[in-house]
């Protein structure tokens, strides 16, 4: 799921409005959630299953990141 209720009122500095990414740069934060059943809190590993499901999200970060600088590239 993404929450999308934190946004900018206008595209961020240095990227120029009326694009398609607009909305998308407006973002403040997004939040990335997974449900969890009441096994994966009680299970005896749960630090390591936490660090486990966090780390599922590296490869998204690596991916908006790319996403941001090909947008703001193709801009200027």
């Amino acid at each position: 799921t993404l929450y999308e209720g934190n946004k900018l009122k206008r595209t961020p500095k240095g990227f120029p409005a009326g694009t398609e990414y607009d909305e998308w740069l407006k973002l403040k934060e997004f939040w990335v959630t997974r449900p969890v059943d009441e096994q994966f809190l009680t299970d005896r590993n749960l630090l390591r299953n936490t660090i486990r499901e966090f780390g599922k999200t590296k490869h998204l970060l690596e991916i908006l990141n790319r996403a941001v600088k090909y947008a703001y590239d193709e801009m200027m």
